[in-house]
C-alpha cells in the first residue's frame, strides 16, 4: 500500500516540476522577447498575465508614432563617420529612452527615424495622452541636442513627428530565420504619412483627429484636412504645443484666423498677415499665409509627396 502511494506522490511531484519548468521558460521567453521593446513595467504585466499576449498576429487598437530628423542626409555628409556616430547614438539613445519611459513599444529604428506604438503587447487605455506627451518630450530632447550640436559647429535638423490611431495587425512577422514584433496596416501607413506632411505645412508634429479628440491635457491647433498620398479620404490634423501663456495666446489668435480660412472668409487674408507679423518664425502660420496669397481658401490641403 505504501509503494503505490509513494509512486503517485512521486509522479505528481514530477508533473508539477515539469509544469513549473514550462511556465518558467515561458516567462523567460516573454522577458527576453520584449525587454528591448517595451518598458519593464509592461513586461512585468505580460509575465503576470501571459494570456493577454497573443503571438502570431492579432487586430488591436494602436496609436502609432513616427519620428524623423529634418535634413539628416545632408547633415550626415558634413561630418566624419566617427563624429556622426556619436551624434546619432546620443540622439537615438535619448529618443528610445523617452519611448520606453512613456510606455511605448519600439517597433524599429531606421537610420535617424524611430517608429513605435502604444496599445500592444499590453493594452493601454490612455494611448493618446501618452503619445502626445511623448511627442512634446521628443521635441524638447531634440531641441536640446540641436543647441548642443550648434555649439560644436554642427547644424542638426529639427525632429518631425506623426501620430495616428486606429486598428492595426500586430504580432511576429518575418520568416523562419528572422522575424520581428511589429505592427502593419493602414493606421501605421497614415502615421508615417503624417510625419512626412510636417515638412510641407511647417509643423513640428502632425496629430490626427482620431488621437487629438482623446486628449485633454495639451494645446492643439488645427492644421487642416490633409489629403495624403495614397489615401482616399482626408485626415483632419492638429499640431500639439506645450501649454504655457505664450502658446495659449498664439493658439487663440491662430484659431480665430483659421476659422475664417476654413469658412472661406476673405478677411482671413488680413488675419494671417497680422499673424505672420507677430509670429514670423511660425511655420504653420507662414504656410497658410502663402496659401491665401495664391487664393487657396478652405481647410483642405492636398499633398502630392510622402
Amino acid at each position: 500500500m505504501i509503494a503505490p502511494a509513494l509512486l503517485v506522490l512521486g509522479l505528481s511531484a514530477f508533473v508539477g516540476f515539469l509544469a513549473w519548468r514550462r511556465d518558467a521558460k515561458a516567462r523567460q521567453f516573454i522577458q527576453n522577447a520584449f525587454s528591448k521593446y517595451v518598458s519593464p513595467a509592461v513586461v512585468a504585466a505580460i509575465v503576470k498575465e501571459p494570456s493577454a499576449l497573443h503571438l502570431g498576429g492579432e487586430k488591436r487598437e494602436l496609436t502609432c508614432v513616427f519620428t524623423d530628423v529634418e535634413g539628416f542626409t545632408s547633415f550626415s555628409e558634413q561630418l566624419a563617420p566617427e563624429v556622426l556616430a556619436d551624434v546619432l547614438n546620443e540622439y537615438l539613445n535619448g529618443l528610445c529612452e523617452l519611448f520606453i519611459e512613456h510606455g511605448a513599444t519600439i517597433d524599429k529604428v531606421i537610420g535617424d527615424a524611430v517608429f513605435g506604438f502604444f496599445g500592444a503587447p499590453a493594452a493601454q487605455n490612455d494611448q493618446a495622452e501618452r503619445a502626445v506627451s511623448l511627442a512634446l518630450a521628443v521635441q524638447d530632447h531634440a531641441q536640446g541636442l540641436r543647441e548642443k550640436s550648434a555649439g560644436r559647429g554642427h547644424s542638426l535638423g529639427s525632429t518631425r513627428i506623426g501620430i495616428h490611431g486606429g486598428p492595426a495587425i500586430v504580432g511576429n512577422f518575418g520568416g523562419n530565420r528572422f522575424f520581428n514584433y511589429t505592427a502593419i496596416g493602414d493606421t501605421v501607413n497614415a502615421a508615417a504619412r503624417l510625419e512626412g506632411a510636417n515638412k510641407y505645412i511647417g509643423t513640428k508634429n502632425c496629430i490626427s483627429s482620431e488621437v487629438a479628440r482623446q486628449t485633454t491635457s495639451f494645446l492643439l491647433r488645427p492644421a487642416g484636412v490633409l489629403h495624403l498620398k495614397g489615401k482616399n479620404q482626408g485626415i483632419e490634423a492638429f499640431e500639439a504645443m506645450t501649454r504655457n501663456p505664450q502658446n495659449t495666446m498664439l493658439c487663440e489668435h491662430y484659431s480665430n484666423a483659421y476659422a475664417l480660412l476654413a469658412a472661406g472668409d476673405t478677411s482671413a487674408i488680413a488675419a494671417f498677415k497680422l499673424l505672420v507679423k507677430n509670429y514670423p518664425q511660425d511655420g504653420l502660420i507662414a504656410f497658410h499665409h502663402n496659401r491665401l496669397a495664391s487664393g487657396d481658401f478652405g481647410a483642405d490641403i492636398h499633398l502630392i509627396g510622402k
